[in-house]
């Protein structure tokens, strides 16, 4: 799919810019938070579509339609969703590369190497 290549191609572009990965995550749950806070929430019609949607997000019905919301579940979730299957879950240390969240303040605000 093209708009996945452009993608893919977008964040290793950033990453050579930048000298480290752009969204760094420890793990899968880590991967879609960091891009959520840079790029905000995925909208809901793809979340209602999504294969793994119910492993990271909650979902309610809001309105009179009953029209479906999602939220990002808290990880410690994860972590005793993965216990009740007696599955082990490590939690992530969310380590943070960058204080900027939004890519032109990274640009912007990025120290190049003399």
């Amino acid at each position: 799919d093209c708009a996945i290549d452009t993608w893919s191609l977008g964040t290793i572009v950033a990453e050579l810019f930048l000298g480290l990965p752009l969204f760094a995550g420890e793990n899968e749950y880590n991967q879609v938070a960091r891009i959520m806070d840079t790029l905000g929430p995925p909208p809901d019609e793809m979340l209602e579509e999504g294969v793994f949607t119910a492993k990271f997000f909650s979902r309610r019905n809001e309105g009179a339609q009953g029209l479906p919301r999602f939220s990002l579940k808290p990880e410690s979730m994860l972590a005793e969703e993965a216990a009740a299957r007696q599955e082990e879950y490590k939690l992530s240390r969310n380590k943070q590369y960058f204080r900027y969240k939004l890519l032109p303040e990274l640009i912007d605000n990025h120290r190049t190497r003399q």
